[in-house]
């Protein structure tokens, strides 16, 4: 482009015109600035854009987005920054973080970091009275099934013995109640005179018992 306005002049195709006229008429090829504030990022053309899923101007019918890359491609050098500009904002963001990626990120924008291996939770807590634990109970056993064979092999005998385990868990000791209780039913029943003569029902209650100490316990 060096010199093409003197070869330009030279050529008596140089004429005055007002801004208006220029605007309109000036053969510009430039790339969409996307939204008026954002994540500032380059165009293909180098030219700038912001990033802002949530500016009406843009007219997305959701809010979705998908980033693809391999490992250490730099998604989550895209991610984060586009993170922290909806905070400042005045949004909020929750990231569910599968290799501590964002953990610095959230230290630093003082948000709150969540570690699975130091969550735990008692489905008895919330349950106040027997007609609320009557419609829970079914839903408990269904989280404890999962609890006890995430890879969905229970049938019919273990789920209706892990009922019963949350029923007398709930009687017991009611919101007081743990998973070590319903893990401790179904030992006692194990060694009960009741299935002394049914080793299939034996071998159930083996595939369920959670050692009270491991992950689930």
């Amino acid at each position: 482009m060096e010199g093409l306005f003197k070869e330009l002049q030279a050529a008596g195709v140089v004429k005055r015109a007002e801004t208006f006229n220029v605007a309109n008429l000036l053969p510009v090829v430039a790339d969409s600035p996307l939204a008026p504030a954002g994540l500032l990022a380059p165009t293909y053309r180098n030219q700038l854009a912001f990033i802002d899923l949530f500016y009406e101007g843009m007219n997305n019918t959701n809010f979705n987005m998908a980033v693809c890359g391999t490992s250490g491609a730099g998604k989550t050098g895209l991610i984060q920054p586009l993170i922290r500009s909806v905070l400042d904002s005045g949004g909020f963001a929750w990231v569910f973080d599968m290799g501590d990626g964002y953990k610095s990120l959230c230290e630093n924008m003082g948000g709150v970091y969540l570690d699975g291996d130091s969550l735990k939770f008692n489905p008895f807590a919330n349950i106040l009275d027997d007609a609320n634990f009557d419609l829970s109970a079914e839903r408990i056993r269904d989280q404890m099934s999962v609890m006890a064979s995430p890879n969905g092999n229970l049938d019919e005998v273990h789920e209706g013995l892990l009922l019963q385990a949350v029923q007398a868990a709930w009687l017991s000791k009611r919101n007081k109640a743990r998973i070590d209780d319903v893990v401790d039913f179904l030992k006692t029943a194990k060694e009960s005179h009741e299935y002394a003569e049914s080793p299939t029902i034996r071998s159930r209650l083996d595939e369920m018992i959670i050692p009270a100490r491991s992950v689930h316990g």
